[in-house]
């Protein structure tokens, strides 16, 4: 029997109800049962089942369960002992006697693995190095190393910190959640963007209420443009829903820490909440956001085939769509409900990039004109009860209620040729007109086409296959001049009254249009059509 684990090996619990009992009278537990081996120069003695007794100071072998375990003979003197093996007679083992106790001398082995078998915590954090606090914990209990004193490290270890420190773990936040609408509002930008929207785009803002985790996209051609932005908002919530803001959370971007807006905080008593610096993770939920409204809007575009330009409609359409979508935060209610308190009209819901035909009757020249222009469908009007269409051809917006769909084309999805004539429907990849140029000859000819991306940017050249009416623009600002505002009047900025709500759209609600039976000057269409220039709202 031992009282050091470090000296045992398999060791496994004793199961038993055995206790040593010692000169003084006491009792000692038995914790375990282990092996272990004898050595001296020559030879080796194997023990098994040794018993770890705790407190024991002395290492005690019994004579009787020694001959048990092998064919041994022990012979003892008044000045030493040995142990010969039965058949041979070899001596395995030799011992001297010291008073009435006969001791096996400690060989230089031995005296090697008890010395480095030992150490404190500290040093057996070093020896192993620098591992957590539960790999010594470990190796501990199954009696692998010795350690003395306490298991835990009494300080700190510099070391560890300077090459193993990382991001501390978040923690769920103690904080409860807004108990009312516009209560916290989360804020950050995008951008810049690579490719500028047909009005000059290139930021944009998203507001996200913390309550209904409703949002809100506001397109922005310089960054400080969010300040003017941000007042209108703050009107609106006060208008529309006669609410005030109470915390704006925000990174600390200099659109946000800035003279004019921290003053106009300190002013209202908003309470402006920063994240710490390069924390993504405290703005999570807008950041969030920005991955989500992303990801939709392009994959809107690159189904469509629509091009680059028209992101900033993909984006818009996309927070529309997001906010009329169940979301597991809200117990799979929608953030429009949780903010209107009504469900919003999903039958008036179209597919992004398709071909539409909104009616235009009223703003022909003559009567020979048709009633209406091919276009595509970009989004929903945020200030009318309407659809937004965009025509190619005049890179024009217009708005009608009264458009007719067919969700089924795209018209600015590239058209894969074939001579082959089948009745089969044929699939189109968005990747095919990414393909190298190829000619294809026949008899009767030479057919050329010419490949360009699904979505091509106002920037790029105009090479892309499209059908009849729909050739995408070649430069946004030749356009602008080639084809003038149409209304006499300019588009309003946004303002706490428009530019912020996302009406429904209803079918048994009509546009009122400036023309009746004649047609009229361009101010009394203005309703119809109007200019991509002026666009400010989100």
């Amino acid at each position: 029997m031992t009282g050091k684990p470090s000296m045992l090996t398999n060791t496994r619990k004793y199961s038993g109800a055995d206790s040593v009992l010692i000169g003084d009278g006491s009792s000692m537990p038995i914790l375990a049962i282990g092996d272990t081996c004898i050595k001296q120069k020559t030879s080796s003695l194997p023990l098994n089942d040794v018993l770890l007794v705790t407190n024991l100071t002395k290492k005690l072998l019994s004579v009787s369960q020694l001959t048990n375990q092998f064919p041994v003979n022990c012979e003892f003197s008044n000045v030493d002992f040995c142990v010969k093996e039965w058949e041979t007679g070899q001596v395995v083992i030799i011992g001297k006697r010291k008073g009435d106790l006969y001791v096996l001398p400690a060989s230089p082995e031995l005296y090697f693995s008890h010395r480095f078998k030992s150490g404190t915590a500290e040093v057996w954090h070093q020896r192993l190095g620098h591992p957590q606090s539960s790999a010594l914990q470990m190796l501990k209990n199954k009696g692998l190393i010795d350690v003395i004193g306490t298991k835990k490290l009494q300080h700190l270890c510099d070391s560890c910190q300077l090459g193993k420190l990382s991001h501390l773990p978040f923690s769920k936040s103690e904080h409860t959640s807004s108990t009312g609408i516009f209560e916290k509002i989360h804020c950050d930008l995008w951008g810049p963007a690579l490719v500028l929207s047909i009005a000059k785009f290139k930021y944009y803002a998203c507001l996200v209420d913390d309550f209904s985790k409703y949002s809100w996209i506001i397109p922005l051609r310089n960054k400080s443009d969010f300040f003017n932005a941000y007042l209108d908002f703050e009107k609106y919530v006060t208008r529309q829903f006669n609410k005030q803001i109470k915390i704006f959370h925000s990174d600390g971007g200099g659109e946000f820490i800035n003279s004019k807006l921290l003053t106009h905080f300190l002013s209202t008593g908003i309470v402006h909440q920063i994240s710490s610096p390069y924390t993504p993770e405290q703005t999570s939920i807008v950041e969030r956001r920005h991955r989500t409204i992303r990801e939709l809007g392009m994959t809107m575009l690159f189904h469509s085939g629509a091009p680059l330009f028209l992101w900033i409609k993909a984006f818009t359409t996309a927070v529309y769509l997001m906010n009329c979508l169940p979301s597991s935060a809200l117990n799979f209610e929608t953030p429009y409900f949780a903010l209107h308190g009504t469900h919003p009209n999903y039958p008036s819901l179209r597919a992004f990039g398709s071909k539409c035909f909104p009616y235009t009757w009223d703003i022909q020249k003559h009567k020979f004109d048709p009633k209406t222009l091919p276009c595509i469908f970009i989004g929903y009007s945020e200030k009318h009860k309407a659809y937004k269409c965009f025509h190619p051809t005049s890179k024009k917006n217009f708005i009608s209620r009264h458009v007719v769909f067919d969700e089924l084309i795209f018209p600015y999805k590239p058209i894969k040729k074939s001579f082959k004539t089948t009745n089969q429907p044929q699939v189109i990849s968005i990747f095919d007109s990414w393909l190298p140029h190829t000619n294809i000859s026949s008899s009767t000819g030479a057919i050329t086409d010419s490949a360009s991306p699904p979505c091509q940017s106002l920037l790029l050249p105009n090479d892309i296959s499209t059908p009849q009416n729909f050739s995408p623009p070649t430069d946004p600002t030749e356009s602008q001049q080639q084809y003038p505002v149409v209304e006499s009047q300019t588009s309003p900025e946004i303002n706490a009254d428009n530019g912020f709500a996302h009406n429904t759209i209803s079918s048994d609600t009509s546009l009122s249009q400036g023309c009746q039976e004649s047609h009229g000057s361009a101010q009394e269409i203005s309703p119809l059509i109007i200019s991509e220039t002026p666009e400010s709202s989100p």
